[in-house]
C-alpha cells in the first residue's frame, strides 16, 4: 500500500478521481480514503494544515498502517524565482534516497519539475520579502507548513518517505489576503464567512484573489496527473518494496 498525504480535502479533489472504488475509513473535515490505482492499494490522509495537525494526524495514521512508500503531496509556495504555477519541487533533503532517485529518472526530462530543498515553516509566507528572506537563509526552492513533521514521523516507524509538492504561488507573488482571515486553525477548515466580508471590505484584492484560485485549480489538475503517473512508475520499477 501507497499513502499520499495532502493537507487538506481539496487539495486531493482532482487526485481522488483517479482511485477506484473509493472509501472512507474516517469523515469529519480531514476524511481518510482507502482505494486503488491501476490494483495498487492507495490509501489518502489528509493531515490537516500546520506541523502540530500533520504530526498528530499522521502518528495516528502510522499506529493502525504501514505503507510501504508515503508520498508527502499537495500545495508549496514558490522560493526560488524559476518556479511557475504548477512547477513541481521533490525534496532532495526529505525524502528517502530510493524513491528519490527512481523519481529523479522518471522525470528528468519534464522541465516543469523542480529537485532540490524544501523548507517547512510555522508560518505562511505572504509576501514577496517574506519570501525572499526564506530563499535567503534557507537556500529552498519551495516553502511549505507540513513536510518536516511528516518526514520526521515517518523516518521514526521505518517507513520510506518522499515529498512532492506544487507550487500554488510564486516567489513573485503574495497571497491575496491574510492566511488567518480564511483559514481556521483548530477547526481546519476556511472560514467562508469571513472570507466574503474581507473580500467585500477589500475589493481591490479581488482580482488577485480570483487569480490565485484560477492558478490553485489549474495546480491540483497537474499534480494530480503527475502523482498518477509517478506512482504507477514507482509500482511498476518495485521501488515500494525496495525500500
Amino acid at each position: 500500500m501507497i499513502a499520499i498525504t495532502f493537507a487538506l480535502p481539496d487539495e486531493s479533489r482532482v487526485f481522488l478521481k483517479f482511485i477506484h472504488e473509493l472509501r472512507a475509513v474516517s469523515g469529519g473535515p480531514l476524511p481518510v480514503y482507502f482505494g486503488n490505482l491501476d490494483g495498487l492499494e492507495i490509501a489518502v490522509l489528509h493531515t490537516g494544515v500546520g506541523v502540530l495537525s500533520a504530526r498528530t494526524r499522521l502518528t495516528g495514521f502510522l499506529s493502525s498502517y504501514r505503507p510501504e512508500l508515503l508520498i508527502s503531496s499537495g500545495f508549496a509556495g514558490g522560493l526560488d524565482p524559476s518556479l511557475q504555477i504548477g512547477s513541481l519541487v521533490v525534496a532532495e533533503n526529505f525524502s528517502s534516497p530510493l524513491p528519490y532517485a527512481s523519481t529523479r529518472r522518471f522525470f528528468r526530462d519534464t522541465p516543469s519539475v523542480f529537485f532540490g530543498s524544501l523548507t517547512t515553516q510555522t508560518d505562511p509566507a505572504e509576501s514577496v520579502f517574506s519570501k525572499r528572506s526564506l530563499a535567503s537563509d534557507t537556500g529552498a526552492l519551495a516553502v511549505d507548513m507540513e513536510t518536516a513533521a511528516l518526514a520526521a514521523a515517518c523516518y521514526g516507524t521505518l517507513v520510506p518517505f518522499l515529498s512532492v509538492r506544487a507550487i500554488s504561488d510564486t516567489a513573485f507573488q503574495p497571497l491575496p489576503l491574510p492566511f488567518s482571515i480564511w483559514f481556521d486553525p483548530v477547526e481546519q477548515k476556511a472560514r467562508v464567512f469571513s472570507l466574503l466580508v474581507y473580500l467585500a471590505g477589500h475589493p481591490a484584492v479581488i482580482p488577485d484573489f480570483i487569480r490565485f484560485v484560477r492558478g490553485v485549480f489549474r495546480t491540483k489538475n497537474i499534480l494530480a496527473k503527475h502523482l498518477r503517473n509517478l506512482i504507477v512508475h514507482l509500482r511498476q520499477n518495485a521501488i515500494c518494496s525496495q525500500t
